[in-house]
């Protein structure tokens, strides 16, 4: 199928103008191939979800035969993944609109880096009881707790000799 597409495309003077239309025909061949076998999950999802209500429904009432219960548990399964997959297009969708808008638009960008800069502060740091506001202090305390965590730099009494093991050596400037 992609082979198809691809060959379908008529081949211009242009190397790029050529390769532009084998891509866009190539990207038509396969939405609808998508279309045509993935098909409307939403609507999918929604027909999955009716007939699990309605066999809920017949259950109150009465005792599920076999089948009934292999198509419940069946549709349960199903309504599983198209959930999942309905997720993972929504955060596509999201990720594509963000990152369109995101190009055209600064006020984007600076209101998700006001963002983060909100959720990574600090306003105050509590140590052996006592609350410390004062950004100077928390400097202090958090530089004291990594240097505390990752140790102290000692000078080493014995090193190894690099040139004596023979290994050959590259200019990396």
């Amino acid at each position: 199928m992609v082979e198809e597409a691809w060959n379908s495309a008529p081949v211009v003077p242009c190397p790029f103008e050529t390769l532009y239309r084998k891509l866009q025909a190539t990207s038509k061949k396969l939405q609808g191939w998508s279309q045509k076998n993935v098909g409307h999950v939403k609507t999918q999802l929604g027909l999955a979800r009716e007939v699990l209500h309605q066999l809920e429904i017949a259950q109150d009432g009465r005792a599920l035969t076999p089948i009934e219960i292999w198509l419940r548990n069946s549709l349960m399964k199903h309504t599983l993944t198209l959930s999942s997959l309905l997720r993972t297009i929504r955060q596509l969708q999201s990720r594509i609109s963000w990152l369109s808008d995101g190009d055209a638009n600064t006020a984007l960008f600076h209101a998700q880096a006001y963002y983060r800069k909100r959720k990574n502060f600090m306003a105050q740091l509590m140590l052996d009881g006592q609350v410390y506001m004062d950004h100077e202090k928390k400097v202090e305390i958090i530089d004291d707790f990594y240097s505390n965590l990752l140790g102290q730099n000692v000078a080493r009494e014995n090193t190894i000799n690099l040139a004596a093991l023979g290994i050959p050596s590259h200019d990396l400037s």
